[in-house]
């Protein structure tokens, strides 16, 4: 089984709690390649493009994407993200 984590970047901390736990379990965990909001990275539209089509590419691989949304935040990449698994009929869990 393979999981894509979505999620605002801020929360660096909760994705690799998560990615942890589902490692331990035997799960292939993807996730976003940059944390831009938590390191404090500045990328270009170009930059934010490229990430893009690289995290929606995961997706489509993916059996299900797991939504990290700390403080029921979920922004509008993550909006986007939803909104792809569900055309792809991809499962869709939320972070508790």
């Amino acid at each position: 089984m393979i999981v894509t984590l979505c999620g605002s970047t801020k929360f660096k901390a909760r994705f690799m709690e998560v990615k942890k736990n589902f490692e331990s379990r035997g799960i292939i965990v993807e996730m976003p390649p940059v944390f831009s909001k938590a390191d404090g990275i500045i990328l270009t539209k170009k930059d934010v493009h490229k990430l893009e089509c690289l995290q929606y590419e995961k997706i489509r691989n993916s059996d299900s994407i797991y939504v990290v949304n700390c403080d029921e935040y979920i922004g509008e990449h993550t909006r986007k993200e939803i909104d792809l698994a569900k055309h792809l009929g991809v499962g869709i869990f939320y972070d508790e």
